[in-house]
């Protein structure tokens, strides 16, 4: 299964950035694995917009960026790409406990080892070939009661499911509907590709663009209001 990974890495030392920037290419060659890289030598303005505007499949975040701290970057990355892989490297492992809120990978201690970082890289790039994998393979079918008629759907055209006026709203990649079944009786259908956001909504966590403030973008654009109180629970469910 072949992988195409945006990477993303953060770190203020030429030296190091120019070190782990070479390691990485080393690795996703080895596995053959296409990776687009971007890197940063601070935090500001600039790689603010970009976290926003780029895609971002795989971060390495030097745990501190200057005065700015890696773990509000990885917090920024993990807000408006839910399922990004995130790597921390640092001198300091007093801040791993607090990076640990983050769901991290793992952590690289600094100067970085070459066979640590290919360990490390090695189960981001198995996890993205199984998601794949099960995404292309469609071997799932839902099957749905739509106006009395029996339909077979393919998991993975999911977008979405939501209690809509009393009725069951299943939203596709290119379709919506209702339908005659209740969440809790989908979610029993579904499998660990969806999570219950809320009482009423069920989400493809492949399709989560972006979790700001309550609020979830999905893929097509659509807007889903969550508890605010469970923003945390959520993100970690999303990325699990």
């Amino acid at each position: 299964m072949k992988v195409q990974l945006d990477v993303l890495i953060v770190e203020d030392n030429d030296l190091f950035l120019n070190c782990n920037r070479k390691y990485l290419e080393q690795i996703m060659n080895t596995y053959q694995v296409r990776i687009t890289v971007t890197s940063f030598t601070h935090a500001g303005e600039n790689l603010d917009s970009y976290i926003k505007e780029h895609n971002i499949d795989v971060a390495l975040l030097d745990i501190e960026v200057g005065e700015k701290s890696g773990i509000s970057i990885g917090r920024k990355i993990v807000t408006y790409h839910p399922l990004a892989s995130i790597i921390f490297i640092t001198a300091h492992g007093e801040l791993i406990k607090k990076a640990n809120m983050l769901c991290p990978v793992g952590f690289l201690d600094k100067p970085v080892q070459y066979s640590r970082m290919e360990r490390l890289l090695y189960r981001v790039i198995m996890e993205k070939r199984g998601a794949a994998s099960i995404e292309e393979s469609n071997a799932r079918i839902v099957t749905l009661k739509r106006n009395r008629e029996i339909v077979e759907i393919k998991e993975c055209e999911i977008l979405y499911i939501k209690t809509m006026d009393k009725k069951i709203q299943v939203t596709l990649k290119n379709d919506r509907f209702c339908i005659q079944n209740s969440i809790s009786g989908m979610s029993e259908q579904l499998s660990g590709l969806f999570v219950k956001v809320s009482r009423d909504i069920i989400v493809n966590k492949r399709e989560v663009v972006a979790i700001v403030k309550g609020k979830i973008t999905m893929s097509n654009e659509d807007v889903l209001s969550i508890p605010l109180f469970k923003h945390k629970e959520i993100v970690q469910m999303i990325r699990s």
